[in-house]
């Protein structure tokens, strides 16, 4: 009976947020060059009983001229902060950065990309500048990725991801490997 509820609530719950989207693009029409988008309505609590009514949460979404989301912000159903997030790209439209907020903590990600433009590092840093993880990607010559390491702070390896292809480029094997600390 449980899983027949969560399953029921899950579909009414997406139905709710599609429902729920609000767009405004009055901005834009006066030619600003970031608009608010949308808002909606999401559940601030994990599975269980749901007898209480969803708490409002606002999502405001900033866009660019070229449509790219550049700044996120979410707020409580009191109107107090939850998240920020600020996005930076490069001229080919990748992600270069992403910092902000979130939880009360400050965070800042930085990512590269090779000449395929395959997203090949993604760095991310705690609220003191601090490397915390590393994660390198490396692709086969038709673009798929056969390698994803992932290293804690200090550079030692934390776990590797190794996939394979078929010809068609459907991934068909994909290995974990995790660094274990035994003390």
């Amino acid at each position: 009976m449980g899983m027949i509820r969560r399953i029921i609530f899950l579909l009414i719950f997406s139905v709710g947020i599609c429902q729920h989207l609000k767009h405004d693009d009055s901005i834009l029409k006066k030619g600003i060059k970031t608009a608010t988008k949308y808002s909606q309505k999401i559940l601030e609590k994990e599975f269980g009983d749901f007898e209480e009514e969803p708490k409002i949460i606002r999502q405001v979404i900033e866009y660019n001229l070229l449509g790219n989301p550049v700044k996120y912000n979410s707020y409580s159903s009191d109107g107090s902060p939850r998240e920020e997030v600020i996005t930076k790209y490069d001229k080919n439209k990748n992600i270069i950065e992403e910092s902000g907020r979130d939880a009360g903590r400050e965070f800042k990600e930085t990512y590269r990309y090779d000449s395929q433009q395959n997203k090949i590092e993604k760095s991310a840093f705690d609220e003191n500048g601090l490397l915390k993880r590393k994660d390198v990607y490396k692709y086969d010559n038709k673009g798929n990725q056969i390698e994803h390491m992932i290293y804690n702070g200090d550079e030692s390896l934390r776990g590797r991801y190794k996939d394979k292809y078929d010809d068609d480029g459907n991934r068909i094997h994909a290995l974990l490997f995790l660094q274990m600390l035994i003390s």
